[in-house]
């Protein structure tokens, strides 16, 4: 049995909805329409009539009162200005009101997604708008209102780690429209106390908000709540609930330092003669004898690139950012340059000489959001990680600029060191993520070298690293005269931070001797859930709402 819109149809033409009694004396008008969030025609594939989900059973039902099955339905819910009369307009409200959909955002590149609750096909809801500069939609969360608007976070191409210039903004499913009710900060939350939540420098941040017309009125107040978050991805730890109680994580403060950590083949560590601080991305000069490396959040405004010198311990800042993020180092081929990617103004890929000297150069004369993950020997390419408006592996030429696509939905791409082949990961979604390697000049088969699980490649003389859960393993691979890999060898546990796709938090030497780890977690030790009955109606006292 399949349940249509012709049932409502014949219900409104014929008497009793029987076409041997007749038409209707009454002269009745009839409004029959599908929406993104039921099936399609406004049908449902459902044999069990109280199970009926569609469009059109939802709208009768608001209509008439009661069920397909003769149930009855609550006319307050659906007549909302309560005159006693349930329009057509007000029964399509219900239908939204009663959605059972579930907005996310599938990637951290991409618009919102809309799919019901009960299953089905995710469709689009959002889409990004490169020209105003949007190069991310993320932390929906719903609206009250009678049209299931959503509330979400617009990330900006001009600072992917840096959201405190981000857009709050409001989609409308009714218009499908998209406008912005807030520039400044990030994690938008409504308050049933009339205010609009956000995140902004690690504070939270209440400015009252008509929630009907939608828009701010007056100026923001930072609120005392030490609510914990990740300023590099504008995430706030919180939930607020319709009666007004809040559950955050507190914050804990400053994030905790790190150490750097060498192990040999074995996994044998010995620590780095340097003070603890926040490293991410350490990655080893062609000789082996230096570091460069990241200090800061590891993919926020106040990061930049540092060098090691693993004899004496000397730490030397080699990027001064003042508020823009430089991370994710990787090395010429003679240790004379370290290349970077960058989140100011003009995003992407940076270069500054390894002793410090002269001034820093955009790689490119426009901006991109590029990651640099591996520089080739002969200094002729870059394996870039591409971030925008998906991910995937390209391969940049030095000489002319020029990017080609080399792998969609890859990540972490890296050279063998004769250049003539690239190891990257990739990741498909529902699987786990698995190495394959294919020739660098982009034609010819791929080789997929794990089985089981891989992540995290780095090429060295001896052979291939990568990650396999917490365990590093190995495997030598032989790429002349054809590519030929050996068998898979575990070398070691783990314990020290492995890092998340792409973000490689570790690196190997040239001779495939000597690894660096950091230790300690990445960001802040979160280990406390806090609840607040009635919060709201606090915030309401010391702030009143919009009028």
């Amino acid at each position: 049995m399949v349940q249509c819109y012709s049932g409502g149809f014949a219900d409104l033409v014929f008497a009793g909805g029987q076409s041997t009694a007749g038409a209707p004396k009454t002269v009745r008008c009839g409004f029959f329409a599908t929406s993104a969030d039921r099936m399609a025609a406004g049908c449902t594939s459902s044999v069990d009539e109280a199970n009926y989900e569609d469009y059109s059973s939802s709208f009768w039902a608001a209509l008439r009162g009661r069920t397909r099955t003769g149930a009855a339905v609550d006319k307050d819910a659906c007549d909302f200005d309560h005159d006693g009369v349930v329009t057509f307009a007000e029964a399509h409200a219900h239908v939204l009101l009663t959605d059972d959909s579930i907005v996310f955002a599938p990637d951290y590149t991409s618009g919102l997604m809309r799919i019901p609750a009960r299953g089905g096909r995710a469709e689009p809801a959002t889409r990004l708008d490169p020209a105003a500069g949007e190069r991310s939609h993320r932390w929906p969360t719903y609206l009250p209102g009678d049209d299931s608007a959503v509330l979400f976070t617009i990330g900006l191409l001009k600072g992917p780690g840096n959201y405190d210039d981000a857009r709050i903004a409001v989609w409308e499913p009714s218009t499908r429209k998209v406008r912005t009710v807030y520039e400044g900060g990030s994690m938008g939350r409504w308050a049933p106390s009339g205010h609009l939540l956000f995140f902004r420098s690690e504070m939270l941040f209440a400015v009252p908000f008509d929630g009907r017309r939608r828009q701010t009125a007056g100026a923001p107040v930072a609120l005392n709540d030490k609510v914990a978050g990740d300023p590099s991805s504008g995430v706030g730890y919180l939930a607020l609930a319709g009666n007004g109680t809040i559950v955050y994580v507190p914050s804990s403060g400053a994030a905790k330092d790190r150490s750097l950590v060498l192990t040999d083949a074995a996994g044998k560590p010995r620590p780095v003669p340097v003070p603890p601080r926040s490293y991410h991305y350490p990655r080893f000069s062609p000789d082996g004898k230096r570091l460069a490396v990241t200090i800061g959040p590891g993919h926020g405004n106040s990061d930049d690139i540092w060098t090691v010198d693993l004899e004496t311990g000397a730490l030397t800042r080699l990027t001064i950012g003042d508020g823009n993020g430089n991370y994710y180092p990787v090395w010429s081929n003679d240790g004379r340059r370290i290349a970077y990617s960058s989140d100011r103004a003009h995003q992407g890929i940076w270069l500054r000489s390894a002793d410090g000297s002269g001034v820093e150069e955009p790689f490119r004369p426009d901006a991109r959001p590029e990651l640099p993950s591996d520089w080739s020997r002969d200094g002729a390419r870059f394996a870039i990680t591409k971030n925008f408006p998906s991910t995937d592996v390209n391969i940049l030429s030095l000489r002319d600029q020029k990017a080609t696509l080399f792998e969609p939905g890859g990540a972490s791409p890296v050279f063998s060191p004769d250049g003539k082949w690239v190891a990257y990961t990739v990741v498909s979604p529902g699987s786990p993520s698995q190495i394959v390697v294919q020739p660098a000049a982009g034609s010819g088969g791929k080789v997929q070298i794990t089985s089981d699980r891989g992540v995290f490649p780095v090429w060295t003389d001896r052979g291939l690293y990568f990650h396999n859960n917490k365990r590093m393993m190995f495997v030598e691979i032989q790429t002349e005269p054809t590519l030929r890999p050996g068998a898979i060898r575990e070398l070691f546990e783990i314990p020290y931070d492995l890092g998340t796709q792409p973000l490689r938090e570790y690196d190997v030497t040239r001779d495939g001797n000597t690894f660096v780890f950091i230790t300690g977690y990445a960001g802040r030790d979160w280990r406390r859930v806090d609840v607040a009955l009635s919060w709201t109606a606090e915030l309401a006292r010391q702030l009143p709402a919009a009028k």
